[in-house]
């Protein structure tokens, strides 16, 4: 159980769609505003992880149903961006825009949960009550710490950055790296296309 969660932790503390939505809630609305929203990334992991692993062991081998679901979760990722790119632009009053929907779809299609099912996750781990418990459970511990850890820098950036626009900074960091992130899946799953008519 503790070999688990030291492979997950590197993947899990470090920046991506929901710890950098995180890191925005810290700044934006404060630890006490944004410590509710673990749970709404905690379950959208959970489901994401469960999902890509019934679908890995259902489409094992089909690289026209993967590439497709990549570039779907590109496009999700890429409007994500912009639409926070925008917002950024506003006044620090209409700038709390991060709430548990916002966080629970980007985790839901967060790459993170393709590469934890696919490669992190056993095989099959899902089937038995015992061997899902003993993998959600250090999971969901390390995921607890790593989001506590990106709010509390929110709010520790928030603090020190008096002399920064709060809606500028925390809205168009976490928009560039949704972007980028946005990027890897398109091209990874373009990648995929030449395989899928080999």
């Amino acid at each position: 159980m503790l070999t688990f969660v030291f492979i997950c932790a590197p993947l899990l503390f470090v920046p991506g769609p929901t710890n950098t939505l995180l890191f925005s809630a810290g700044m934006l609305q404060g630890y006490r505003g944004a410590v509710g929203l673990v749970l709404a990334g905690l379950g959208g992991y959970g489901l994401a992880i469960l999902a890509w692993s019934l679908l890995y062991d259902l489409l094992a081998g089909s690289f026209t149903a993967s590439a497709l679901i990549k570039i779907g979760c590109a496009v999700y990722l890429f409007r994500l961006a912009a639409g926070m790119w925008k917002t950024a632009w506003r006044s620090q009053e209409n700038a709390k825009f991060i709430g548990p929907g916002m966080l629970f779809s980007s985790t839901l299609l967060n790459p993170k949960g393709f590469i934890l099912a696919s490669a992190i996750f056993p095989h099959g781990w899902y089937r038995e009550w015992g061997s899902a418990i003993g993998h959600l459970l250090p999971f969901s511990a390390g995921l607890l710490a790593a989001s506590a850890m990106w709010i509390a820098v929110g709010v520790f950036v928030n603090r020190r950055a008096k002399g920064l626009s709060q809606s500028a900074l925390a809205g168009r960091f976490p928009a560039m790296v949704l972007g980028l992130f946005a990027l890897y899946m398109l091209y990874s799953g373009v990648k995929d296309f030449p395989a899928a008519f080999a």
